[in-house]
């Protein structure tokens, strides 16, 4: 006769404790990829005043610096997280782009423009989601089996 195996069922508290430590990662990430625009951003703006580069340059590395930071984010993210890597590396690419779009505005003096928020979003979402779909087989753990000799 096989034996009823009893399955257990998650309260609750387990959920929003669950909730809570990936929104935890998810700032940790958020706070690393901020950190890492900062250091960028500053960075080139030594290097295009010290070596006298157009400014056509500029918005295409800041972009670059955005995607790769949000790439960061979504690995800092997606690291000790315990849910699907796929959907918070996604929430936190928008997360980051929504925080490194309020503080840089505040930085320039006022509000960017809402086009400019919602494309930078966007890009979040699509870069934190591929992040997290790349990261999640390099970051979880192999399964190991025994075998047992005949």
């Amino acid at each position: 006769m096989a034996k009823k195996v009893k399955k257990q069922k998650r309260t609750g508290g387990e959920k929003s404790a669950s909730l809570a430590g990936n929104a935890a990662q998810i700032l940790k990430g958020c706070i690393g990829g901020i950190i890492f625009t900062i250091a960028a951003v500053l960075i080139f703006a030594y290097l295009l005043k010290s070596m006298s580069l157009s400014d056509g340059v500029i918005a295409p590395v800041n972009e670059g610096i955005k995607m790769i930071a949000a790439l960061l984010t979504a690995y800092l993210a997606t690291k000790k997280a315990g849910g699907p890597a796929w959907l918070i590396g996604a929430l936190s690419g928008v997360v980051y782009m929504a925080l490194g779009f309020f503080v840089f505005s505040l930085l320039d003096g006022g509000m960017g423009m809402w086009q400019i928020l919602l494309s930078d979003l966007l890009t979040g979402l699509l870069v934190g989601l591929i992040g997290g779909i790349i990261f999640q087989p390099l970051l979880s753990k192999p399964k190991h089996t025994s075998y047992k000799r005949a």
